[in-house]
């Protein structure tokens, strides 16, 4: 019979006590369900906990346990290490050299089933390299899009101001009963950034079922990839206004999408960069 050591010859509990706690506490507050993220090399630590957790009454199926590889830093190319202890690189230490956003996006931009390299360099860099700063820059960008729509233009060599293509009535009405059909007259040069977009659902419903979070980063890369793309190669803003129209339907739900998508990762959408 196997026995699990809770407590120590000296009376001070052993971790796994506490870690037993921390799962009856939420069981106990109403969770029905908890997922974990351990390291990979706390396979054999699974069914203790689990175990645990039966003799204490508790459903253990209800727990689900993710394993994850190792995260590597690099600086300059060369490999240092994260933890605790003196010499290595904190958590803390990291999202203050990176920020939240970038150590957030990097961190879930991989299957945790792989190791991950994490360039602290590239990170910081606003540049397209940098796979966060080029999905952030694409939301500010289609942001400023919409800004443009309702703003007067100003001729940095005479001086002059032009009218604002619509009122701000104009676009909210516009998006806010926005017709379909207009859609049409731009699938001839949308055509892929418009089936991008109808993939959101199922990629953010596949997601959650399979526990791969990385998924969404490839998905907002892809998409910010499409616009960029279309963007260099067709104005929004022109003479004709149902060819405008509709471009600027297809550059709302690109903001609206970009938007939730990084909500869910929990990294913020700038308007301005």
């Amino acid at each position: 019979m196997n026995r699990m050591v809770l407590c120590g010859l000296n009376g001070s509990n052993t971790y796994l006590t506490a870690d037993i706690a921390y799962h009856a506490d939420k069981f106990d507050r109403g969770f029905d369900r908890l997922i974990d993220i351990w390291g990979a090399d706390h396979h054999g630590y699974i069914a203790r906990v689990k175990a645990s957790l039966q003799a204490l009454g508790y459903d253990p199926e209800k727990l689900e346990v993710l394993l994850g590889q190792l995260v590597n830093l690099l600086i300059d190319g060369n490999e240092v290490r994260m933890g605790k202890r003196k010499n290595m690189v904190t958590l803390d230490d990291l999202i203050e050299e990176v920020g939240v956003d970038a150590t957030r996006y990097w961190m879930c931009m991989r299957n945790i089933d792989i190791t991950l390299d994490f360039d602290i360099e590239l990170a910081k860099r606003s540049t397209d390299e940098n796979p966060v700063f080029y999905v952030q820059y694409a939301h500010a960008r289609v942001c400023s899009i919409l800004r443009n729509a309702v703003n007067e233009k100003l001729n940095p060599e005479t001086g002059e101001k032009s009218p604002a293509p619509m009122s701000e009535k104009e676009l909210e009405d516009l998006l806010n009963n926005f017709d379909k059909n207009l859609i049409a007259k731009t699938a001839d040069t949308a055509k892929s950034l418009i089936l991008k977009l109808e993939e959101f659902k199922s990629v953010i419903s596949s997601s959650a079922q399979n526990r791969t979070v990385y998924t969404i980063c490839r998905y907002v890369q892809e998409l910010a990839q499409e616009f960029h793309s279309f963007y260099n190669s067709n104005r929004v803003i022109g003479e004709d206004k149902d060819l405008m129209y509709a471009r600027l339907g297809l550059v709302a739900a690109i903001k609206i999408t970009l938007k939730n998508a990084l909500d869910i990762l929990g990294v913020s959408a700038p308007e301005r960069m």
